[in-house]
C-alpha cells in the first residue's frame, strides 16, 4: 500500500512513497536564511528510519525537520530489507553485476523485530 497525505488540502507536503517501504521527502526550496531548510513531513503509521539523520520516528504524525539543500530525506519503514548493488564502472546488464549484492536491513534493534523478503534473480 502506498501512503498518501490525505490530510493535506494545502499542498504543503512535498513527499511521495516509493512502494510500501520507502518514503521520499525531497528538499525543493532553499533556506530563507542559513544553510538548513525546515521541512514539514508527514510520517505514515509505523516506525520509520530517517536515513539522513540516522533516527527512528514513530508515525502517524507530522514532524518539522531540518535538512541541507543537498540532502535527500529518505524514510525506510521498520522491518524493510532493501537489496543494493555496489557501484560499478560499466553500463549494461550483466550477471556479474549481481556478484556484489548487499542487503540493508532496517530494524530498530528490538527483540520483536522480524523481517523477510522474496527476491527473484531473472536472467
Amino acid at each position: 500500500m502506498a501512503y498518501t497525505v490525505s490530510q493535506d488540502p494545502t499542498g504543503k507536503f512535498s513527499q511521495y512513497s516509493f512502494g510500501d517501504d520507502i518514503m521520499v521527502a525531497p528538499v525543493v526550496h532553499k533556506a530563507k536564511s542559513g544553510y538548513l531548510v525546515r521541512k514539514l513531513i508527514w510520517i505514515p503509521p509505523g516506525k520509520w528510519y530517517d536515513t539522513v539523520q540516522g533516527a527512528w520516528i514513530e508515525g502517524p504524525k507530522t514532524v518539522e525537520l531540518k535538512y541541507g539543500l543537498n540532502d535527500i530525506p529518505i524514510f525506510v519503514k521498520e522491518g524493510s530489507i532493501l537489496p543494493t548493488l555496489t557501484l560499478e564502472n560499466f553500463i549494461g546488464n550483466s550477471a556479474q553485476a549481481y556478484e556484489h549484492l548487499n542487503f540493508l536491513v532496517y530494524s530498530d534493534g528490538s527483540n520483536d523485530s522480524q523481517s523477510s523478503m522474496k527476491m527473484y534473480l531473472d536472467d
